[in-house]
């Protein structure tokens, strides 16, 4: 089974997984993270990618706690 980020490298055109957490490459991703259905991957996989992305330490305990957050660090960032 892939984990989160293997899908989104798969699905999404012109991402670099190496530099998903630079502003500029997530607005790419950014539309097609927040339409996957929460329980397609597991809150750990969540968890794992929102670290990835954000380079935060600080994660949820809730796949929609996460992609709220997504949405924060996508504005403070200008996405």
């Amino acid at each position: 089974m892939k984990n989160l980020l293997e899908f989104i490298y798969e699905n999404v055109n012109d991402v670099c997984l190496s530099e998903i957490h630079q502003p500029d490459v997530f607005k790419a991703s950014f539309i097609f993270i927040l339409e996957i259905e929460d329980d397609e991957f597991s809150l750990e996989d969540w968890k794992y990618t929102y670290a990835y992305i954000t380079k935060s330490t600080n994660v949820q305990n809730s796949v929609k706690e996460i992609k709220e957050d997504l949405k924060k660090w996508a504005s403070i960032n200008n996405t």
